[in-house]
């Protein structure tokens, strides 16, 4: 209601500006909005812009940034075929249970949502799924949250956004009953965060011995170079002769415990 009618940008004028800052050397472009899977501008929808996008000459990657689960297509997952867009998406789910979901006034269903990871997963089993989830909706069961930690541990996220339902004055939710207190909001998070470092953990162990293309981000006195690899995961590596903004290709070796589950490298030759 705050923000209005949603607008979509002019393809063209996104065309432009991406093909621009490929030609100035950018290397990693992110596509960011709001229901940006709703895209539609005259004879172009999300699925068409990708697919444009993808046609630009140059050597960058794309991203495309948090989705809804609605209007989604199977062209769309056909795309991520393309080398030059990155194997990521943040899903939103929001929650494991229809009845939650029905409350928030989500225009998905569970099964709807599962079917969209489903062919994802089978099409690319390495894909990176991330989510966000929120505890503590009014009238949120017990059972309701225990189907939500089932869902987001069977579908692995190796990352969620967890947040605490709070109170917005002037919102249908202010006023549903059975508003749950603080505390329970609380630990609801805090399992909710363990599961997401447990499935992060076990996500980057299945990327050991394999290839990251990472985009070196900096590099300290030492040699050691940083930055993320397709997948979205951050990477870390030591190399004597690369440079910012280049894209190297490195075997991921191990993980990094203490510095929160960066990944080990050595470039691949």
């Amino acid at each position: 209601h705050v923000r209005g009618r949603a607008i979509s940008r002019p393809a063209r004028s996104i065309i432009d500006n991406i093909s621009k800052l490929a030609g100035i050397g950018y290397k990693e472009v992110v596509l960011t909005g709001v229901n940006i899977s709703c895209y539609d501008y005259e004879d172009t929808d999300f699925e068409s812009l990708v697919e444009k996008i993808l046609d630009i000459p140059g050597n960058f990657r794309l991203r495309i940034s948090s989705l809804e689960p609605e209007g989604f297509g199977e062209k769309l997952v056909a795309l991520f075929n393309h080398p030059k867009l990155c194997p990521h998406l943040h899903l939103c789910l929001q929650s494991g249970s229809d009845n939650v979901l029905e409350k928030m006034g989500r225009v998905y269903k569970l099964a709807e949502y599962i079917k969209i990871i489903d062919q994802f997963k089978k099409k690319y089993p390495d894909f990176n799924l991330t989510t966000d989830i929120i505890v503590g909706f009014p009238g949120e069961t017990k059972k309701d949250f225990q189907q939500t930690c089932k869902v987001v541990k069977d579908i692995g996220f190796s990352h969620i956004h967890t947040f605490k339902f709070s109170t917005r004055k002037g919102t249908a939710a202010e006023h549903l009953p059975e508003q749950i207190p603080e505390i329970i909001k609380n630990e609801r998070s805090e399992k909710i965060r363990e599961i997401s470092d447990t499935n992060k953990l076990t996500y980057r162990k299945s990327l050991i011995n394999k290839i990251q293309r990472v985009l070196v981000e900096r590099i300290n006195a030492e040699g050691m170079a940083r930055g993320y690899g397709e997948h979205y995961v951050p990477v870390k590596f030591t190399s004597t002769n690369c440079e910012r903004n280049t894209f190297i290709d490195t075997r991921i070796t191990d993980i990094d415990i203490k510095e929160d589950m960066i990944l080990k490298g050595s470039v691949n030759k």
